[in-house]
């Protein structure tokens, strides 16, 4: 069979990683960092990040009658942040209290 030898040949290249783009590494380690939970609303033109600084909690976000957001709030046991987005005239802010490793950023 003439198969066997481009195996062969095929083999030897993925190990020595001579394939573009393939590098085999086995002191190289990958990590992928922990999602955090987030939220992100718009409050008169302007868009504000919630985050519970962990990758547990859970965040809420409410609306008026028209679909617009009123207020966000993220929360994991005392890490919380929030958005009011009555403040500034409509155009929203972060809460008057963000704890823990919670954060809100415009």
């Amino acid at each position: 069979m003439e198969s066997r030898p481009f195996v062969l040949l095929g083999s030897l290249l993925l190990l020595c990683g001579c394939f573009p783009g393939v590098h085999l590494d086995p002191t190289v380690s990958k990590s992928t960092p922990a999602a955090y939970t987030t939220a992100s609303v718009s409050c008169g033109g302007n868009t504000f990040t919630l985050s519970t600084g962990t990758a547990a909690g859970k965040c809420t976000i409410t609306y008026d009658d028209q679909g617009k957001a009123r207020s966000a709030l993220c929360k994991d046991g005392n890490n919380s942040a929030s958005v009011d987005c009555s403040l500034n005239e409509g155009r929203g802010g972060c809460g008057k209290e963000t704890t823990g490793s919670a954060s809100c950023r415009n």
